[in-house]
């Protein structure tokens, strides 16, 4: 009789071991099956520009909390990718909306860590993130996605500083993608009361384009906003005002009411 160890999920994109054993001397053989996914569209690059007052407040996770939010680092690299280790990364199904597009903001809500290695082990942790308020929790970029030996889906990023808006050098690796941990910066949907609530300390600006730019009106922290809807800005959002103008739809900046 052959015995079987191991399952593979045809639903889901990565690579699983199979081990058969056969006989009373139990001979074994290992295989690797490679389910692959769709790759991502590309989705260009992503520009929020919420410039607002000057002057600067670090905070713990390094962030700057003026009132600038710009994107226009991140980048889409569609398909397969090859990390530094030199291993192809898998390119998962994103329609369930519970995995965040590359090139796409994603912030960490509870305490994280950020890894060298898709296998996730203290030797190769090059951060702690604790969990941190709205306002400073740590913002990555999507640059790809990596499996571990258990098949649990990684997002290979980099820490980006949406004040400062630079990447923050030295945050290269990998982060866990369960929804659990880390879930999308940008809101994509319209509240049903149609009110959020500037949170940023330096407040916001409005715009009268998508890009966020002709600045308007300048929101001050705890201004209560009335949208009309959200719309789909390469790979960020923005909301619409009542009035028409636009204003970003990060979570950092403003909460649902």
């Amino acid at each position: 009789d052959v015995t079987v160890i191991g399952k593979v999920n045809s639903s889901v994109p990565g690579q699983y071991q199979i081990t058969y054993k056969y006989g009373p001397d139990n001979v074994s053989k290992t295989i690797t099956v490679t389910v692959k996914g769709g790759s991502t569209s590309g989705g260009g690059s992503t520009n929020d520009n919420n410039s607002s007052t000057n002057g600067s407040n670090n905070n713990s996770n390094g962030n700057i909390n003026s009132g600038s939010d710009n994107n226009s680092n991140q980048t889409t690299n569609p398909g397969e990718t090859t990390d530094t280790n030199g291993s192809t990364s898998v390119t998962p199904e994103i329609g369930n909306g519970q995995v965040a597009v590359k090139g796409e903001s994603v912030y960490a809500t509870k305490k994280i860590g950020l890894y060298k290695k898709a296998d996730f082990k203290r030797n190769n942790r090059v951060k702690l993130y604790s969990k941190a308020k709205r306002i400073n929790r740590p913002q990555f970029i999507v640059k790809g996605y990596q499996r571990d030996n258990a098949g649990k889906l990684r997002y290979r990023v980099q820490q980006y500083n949406p004040y400062t808006r630079k990447y923050v050098k030295g945050t290269k690796g990998y982060i866990t993608a369960s929804a659990k941990y880390v879930i999308p910066v940008y809101y994509r949907s319209t509240p049903k009361s149609n009110k959020i609530t500037v949170i940023n300390r330096k407040g916001l600006n409005s715009y009268r384009k998508t890009f966020l730019t002709q600045k308007v009106t300048h929101y001050k922290k705890g201004a209560l906003l009335k949208v009309k809807k959200v719309i789909k800005y390469k790979l960020a959002t923005r909301y619409q005002l009542t009035n028409g103008h636009y204003i970003t739809a990060n979570k950092k900046f403003v909460i649902q009411k």
